[in-house]
């Protein structure tokens, strides 16, 4: 058994547009469908599981211990890398604060975790605390698409 840490990072603001070729970007409404069809095959790979090699064969238990996310407008911001451990999420918590005095932008937080002590620590650090993936992505999305104008 291991631990594994892993990041990932979606340009919300730029689903739907292209950097290839000089273009304008699809229509508003096409692109938040767009960025919000994103945000639910995420939720709902990560929720499921639906991820790894050979599922038909072996079904390895995989459980999460932390997940965090972070929306930000208008200049993008990322977690800190949870390579770290745990520390990863005070270090992001800090990050956001001095971000948001630094470019008066906006970023929000939100989390998942199932340990009581961590829970705790994410709430005293002001990052809410959602009792699973599915109810944290739903509110990411309602977010994300508030910000996407």
């Amino acid at each position: 058994s291991a631990i594994y840490a892993w990041s990932f990072y979606i340009d919300l603001a730029s689903v739907g547009c292209t950097s290839a070729v000089k273009r304008e970007c699809l229509s508003i409404e096409e692109r938040r469908k767009r960025a919000e069809l994103a945000i639910d095959a995420l939720a709902l790979m990560l929720d499921t599981r639906i991820f790894g090699a050979k599922q038909t064969r072996f079904s390895p238990m995989i459980d999460y211990e932390t997940v965090l996310v972070a929306l930000s407008s208008p200049l993008p911001f990322n977690v800190s890398p949870p390579a770290s451990g745990i520390i990863f999420v005070e270090d992001t918590v800090k990050r956001a604060k001095t971000f948001r005095k630094a470019t008066e932008s906006e970023v929000r937080l939100y989390a998942y975790a199932r340990d009581g002590d961590i829970v705790k620590n994410l709430e005293a650090s002001g990052v809410k605390v959602y009792p699973t993936l599915l109810e944290m992505f739903s509110e990411v999305k309602n977010d994300a698409m508030s910000m996407l104008r």
